[in-house]
C-alpha cells in the first residue's frame, strides 16, 4: 500500500481519483493505519464504508473491534459544517483523512464567493495540521474548486485508473 500511497511523513497529501478507486485505496490505507495507531476520518463525501474496512481489517488481525475503534470517523455535509470542524481539530500527530472535501462545495445555494471563502479557511486548517501529522484529503476529478486545492497540497496523486 505505501508504494501506492506514501502517506508518512506530516505533509498534505491530495488524492485525485473516481470515488470506486478512492474507496478502495483509502480502504487499505485506513486498514494499514488502524493497525498501529489511532486515525481521524472527516467524511466529506458521505462516502466511508464501514463495512470494507472492517472486511479489510478482518483478513489482518483477529482483534477487529479494538482495530476498528482507532478509526474516529465524522461526517461533514456543507462546506460550512466542513469549515467549522476543521477548526475544531487540534493540532496533533494523529492523521487525518479527509474524503471527497469538495463535495461539501457543491451547494449552489451558498454563493460562490462564500464558497471560495470557505474553502481558504479550510485549506488553512488543513496545512496547519500538516504540520503536525499526514492529512490525506481525497478529491474526484474535474471538481470545482479542484485546481485551488492542488495548488496547497504539498503532494498530489492521480493514480491511472
Amino acid at each position: 500500500m505505501n508504494a501506492i500511497l506514501p502517506f508518512t511523513d506530516p505533509h498534505l497529501y491530495l488524492l485525485v481519483a473516481p470515488r470506486s478507486q478512492t474507496s478502495r485505496l483509502v480502504t487499505a490505507l485506513l486498514s494499514h493505519m488502524a493497525l498501529k495507531q489511532s486515525v481521524h476520518v472527516l467524511d466529506g463525501g458521505n462516502s466511508f464504508d464501514v463495512h470494507a474496512l472492517a472486511r479489510a481489517l478482518r483478513s489482518q488481525t483477529v482483534t477487529l473491534e479494538s482495530a476498528l475503534c482507532q478509526v474516529h470517523v465524522a461526517r461533514v455535509f456543507t462546506c460550512v459544517q466542513a469549515s467549522v470542524r476543521l477548526a475544531q481539530v487540534p493540532t496533533q500527530p494523529t492523521p487525518l483523512v479527509v474524503l471527497d472535501l469538495l463535495a461539501t462545495f457543491a451547494d449552489e445555494n451558498v454563493a460562490w464567493r462564500e464558497r471560495a471563502r470557505l474553502l481558504e479557511l479550510c485549506l488553512a486548517d488543513l496545512r496547519r495540521l500538516a504540520q503536525a501529522a499526514q492529512v490525506l484529503v481525497t478529491a474526484r476529478p474535474g471538481t470545482a474548486f479542484l485546481p485551488r486545492l492542488k495548488a496547497a497540497a504539498d503532494v498530489t496523486w492521480e493514480p491511472e485508473e
